[in-house]
């Protein structure tokens, strides 16, 4: 896996990427009778589950990591119990 600061920028990127891609399914949902949309929806929304499927895979992988990391002179405590 990558570094953990890589893959929080990742999944942001990522995120941004999904508020994007939000603005263009809704722009091309609304179109007039008889036009069509300069983009297809069906195939924004397989992008979206493309880049929703990724973001749960590095959010699962960054769950795990900081579960995994212990923090430096905390007795063993994890990252993800000091942030709990």
């Amino acid at each position: 896996m990558p570094k953990l600061a890589e893959a929080l920028i990742e999944r942001k990127s990522l995120q941004q990427r999904l508020v994007r891609l939000q603005a263009r399914l809704a722009a091309n949902a609304k179109v007039q009778e008889g036009d069509q949309p300069a983009e297809q929806p069906g195939d924004l929304i397989d992008e979206a589950r493309q880049i929703l499927a990724e973001v749960k895979r590095l959010s699962m992988q960054i769950n795990f990591t900081s579960l995994q990391t212990p923090l430096p002179g905390n007795d063993g405590v994890s990252f993800m119990e000091a942030i709990a």
